[in-house]
């Protein structure tokens, strides 16, 4: 079967982290509860059929603080939900995820502050940057998962603060 056409499209997710100001470490989680098995993953609603393949072409990440010392982060990307071992602040890690669940990982560059939010993005192709994307297929799910790893100490001055997750992919038909 020939290919139809390629659609650009976006998915989001949210999360607000627990109601605290503790500075996180270079490794930490940055979730929605200090508990390791209550920790939600990002969820990514996926638009497209079952076995078609997707390649995710940028990611942005926003956070409703506007300070930015030290906010770099890594987005984690899954094809099956992770549980992680660790709770928000405290050292990265999962568990239930196979090498066949886990899609990339993208290292997102320092935070910008702007007048409502801070945020970070990267696409495939950027001029000042970029990065390789990701071709999956998703076979059994139409979902993506992410979690949020901090890459520098970063300095939470903002209690409660809400994230939220944007994936850009391209859809295969």
């Amino acid at each position: 079967m020939a290919c139809s056409g390629v659609h650009l499209r976006s998915a989001s997710d949210s999360f607000t982290r627990p109601a605290d100001t503790n500075n996180y470490s270079d490794n930490d989680l940055v979730a929605n509860s200090t508990a390791a098995g209550s920790v939600e993953p990002l969820e990514f609603a996926i638009d497209t059929g079952e076995g078609r393949g997707i390649e995710i072409v940028g990611i942005k990440l926003q956070k409703s603080g506007t300070a930015v010392t030290g906010a770099t982060f890594t987005v984690w990307l899954f094809a099956s939900d992770p549980t992680s071992t660790a709770g928000d602040n405290v050292a990265f890690a999962t568990t239930t995820v196979d090498t066949a669940g886990f899609i990339g990982q993208v290292d997102l560059p320092a935070m910008e502050a702007y007048t409502d939010d801070a945020m970070a993005q990267i696409r495939a192709g950027a001029v000042s940057g970029g990065f390789n994307p990701f071709v999956t297929y998703l076979s059994s799910t139409s979902t993506i998962y992410g979690l949020i790893q901090a890459a520098a100490a970063y300095t939470d001055e903002a209690s409660a603060e809400t994230f939220t997750c944007t994936i850009f992919y391209k859809q295969y038909e």
